[in-house]
């Protein structure tokens, strides 16, 4: 939660177990109409997937609706922000990006790791 209260307008990731609908609508700029854009996107109750066992699930049911988005597939769209919001235009965007491979080491999974 301490990210979402740092003003960010872009956050995308897992942890979906750390909020509820009462937290996620009460996020600055998450009223529709108010000219402001902020992007929070969950797309785990966990941690996100690793990149390998995101590409098998894939593989094995390439229509599978439930897929989370890759960290370059996330990438892409910040990017494509600015384009479309004048704020960014105007004021540029810091970008951090955060793949969590210590998880991996932390289990000695060594696929995900060289993934």
């Amino acid at each position: 939660m301490q990210y979402v209260n740092k003003n960010l307008d872009f956050c995308l990731g897992g942890g979906m177990k750390f909020f509820n609908e009462t937290m996620l609508a009460e996020l600055p700029g998450s009223q529709p109409g108010n000219g402001y854009l902020r992007v929070f996107g969950l797309f785990n109750r966990d941690h996100m997937s690793y990149e390998v066992d995101r590409l098998r699930e894939l593989a094995a049911d390439p229509f599978n609706y439930k897929s989370e988005p890759s960290l370059p597939e996330m990438v892409d769209i910040m990017l494509g922000l600015p384009k479309n919001n004048p704020q960014a235009k105007k004021n540029g965007l810091f970008m951090m990006i955060e793949g969590s491979r210590d998880h991996a080491a932390h289990s000695n999974n060594l696929g995900a790791m060289a993934r």
